[in-house]
């Protein structure tokens, strides 16, 4: 009885300690999981690594650089300018050495630089713009152009220009996928441009559609799409300025007045749309007009939309097929138009005539596409803006009856 006692409590013992040996086997498998697990997500590296590699003179007219520095997404250029007419243009070159796609955010201090002395002397960026991406081990290059404008009156014989500019970037995410589809010339989209957003037709109200707003839910027509692509052109249904020259000096070697305009009009838009003047073979496009190019084309070379030639259509009111082309202006409803507004007999187009140096391109009234004097002002500017499709939640957009 006693051996059997002494048994069983070896038996005890020997369960004990098996179970102890278990615990600790069990403690011992969850801590060596747990080093395995972050030692595997602490080799997985990210690195965010965006700079200026180089700033370099690409082509210098009576002018002298003084000083250049760059210090990662940050740059310095201070350069003289001799005379009126001056320039200096910069090649700036960002690579991105990480392993993750960037995009730009924002170019900061070339507004700030406008806006400070010497304001005879502008400068401007080229081949780079907001929401551009820079890909991983991607470098690439754009311009600083800072120039003497030879039309403002001035006394002095010398100037100097300092620009302190900065890139921002952000990590890029991709945009959702967006179903293939093809807006056709004249659908509507409703959309606010303040708040890069696609609106609802019971958001629209008709007010919005009067000449010189600016705001809210708007009334847009796509133009030109291509089920390839992920963004679409729109343009406004009105204008957001009346009337202003295309340029009051009378010269048509660059659009003054009416971009002036043009960026007053939209400076509480979303900067990503890109807000824009439409260009006169956009139109030619639209319409069909075969053998046009803007880049040859003088006054001579005006047409009607309704037929592409110089003979006026007879048409009633809300007749013309594209009418969303030229609605809202000085009575457009005696050419085919839906509403006509008095205070405008068009709007300017981005194009200088290719023939005259006085003239500039505008769609008028008359349901046409023709050059006027640059100094009138009887024209005003409507918007074209670029809108990612995959902002637009709703695909299908709202038909025009002359959607084509």
């Amino acid at each position: 009885m006693k051996r059997r006692l002494l048994h069983n409590k070896k038996n005890q013992y020997i369960l004990i300690v098996l179970s102890i040996i278990v615990i600790f086997m069990s403690v011992g498998y969850a801590y060596l999981k747990e080093q395995l697990t972050i030692s595997g997500i602490s080799s997985i590296v990210t690195s965010f690594n965006i700079e200026i590699v180089s700033i370099q003179e690409s082509e210098i007219v009576n002018a002298e650089t003084i000083y250049l520095q760059r210090d990662k997404t940050k740059g310095i250029i201070e350069v003289n300018l001799n005379k009126k007419g001056a320039k200096a243009v910069y090649d700036v070159t960002v690579k991105n050495s990480g392993n993750l796609d960037a995009v730009l955010n924002s170019i900061n201090g070339i507004n700030e630089a406008n806006q400070v002395e010497p304001l005879d002397i502008t400068v401007k960026t080229e081949g780079i713009e907001s929401n551009m991406p820079l890909l991983k081990n991607q470098t690439m290059v754009f311009q600083i152009i800072v120039e003497w404008d030879a039309n403002i009156e001035s006394d002095n014989q010398t100037l100097d220009k300092t620009i302190e500019f900065e890139l921002e970037y952000q990590q890029k995410i991709e945009d959702p996928v967006f179903p293939p589809y093809k807006f056709k010339n004249g659908d509507i989209i409703y959309f606010n441009p303040e708040t890069n957003t696609q609106c609802d037709i019971n958001e629209y109200r008709s007010e919005n559609s009067l000449n010189e707003n600016k705001s809210g839910c708007m009334k847009w027509y796509a133009f030109n799409d291509s089920e390839s692509s992920s963004t679409v052109n729109v343009v406004l249904d009105h204008n957001t300025t009346y009337k202003v020259p295309w340029n009051s000096s009378g010269s048509n070697d660059q659009m003054i007045e009416a971009k002036e305009a043009l960026i007053t009009d939209t400076k509480t838009w979303d900067s990503s749309l890109h807000p824009r003047f439409m260009d006169a073979n956009e139109v030619a496009k639209i319409t069909g007009k075969t053998g046009f190019d803007v880049a040859i084309s003088g006054k001579d070379n005006w047409f009607y939309f309704e037929n592409n030639t110089q003979t006026a259509p007879s048409l009633s009111q809300g007749q013309a097929k594209y009418k969303w082309l030229f609605d809202y202006t000085n009575n457009c409803t005696e050419n085919g138009c839906a509403i006509s507004d008095s205070g405008t007999e068009g709007y300017w187009l981005i194009n200088s005539s290719a023939t005259l140096i006085n003239r500039a391109w505008a769609v008028y009234k008359y349901g046409t596409v023709n050059d006027d004097l640059a100094e009138y002002d009887n024209c005003g500017v409507r918007p074209v803006i670029t809108i990612k499709k995959s902002v637009l939640d709703k695909p299908i957009p709202t038909p025009s009856p002359t959607a084509t």
